[in-house]
């Protein structure tokens, strides 16, 4: 559970770089040039954030 966690801040982390590298090649048309990979990665922020063992042990959702 906790290694799927790191694999998809990992994931996260590759996005975010990409759109870094966008943000410097595409200068000021970076607005239309990188909308993709900025929506990309704020739809990936909600969903892959790490809670930690014990965060899912407190809302554990077998109970």
């Amino acid at each position: 559970m906790l290694r799927e966690q790191w694999v998809r801040v990992a994931a996260l982390k590759t996005v975010r770089k990409a759109l870094e590298n966008c943000y410097k090649i595409s200068g000021p048309n970076h607005y239309e040039d990188c909308r993709q990979i900025a929506d990309m990665y704020l739809d990936m922020l909600k969903d892959h954030r790490v809670g930690g063992y014990l965060g899912y042990q407190r809302n554990d959702p077998s109970k």
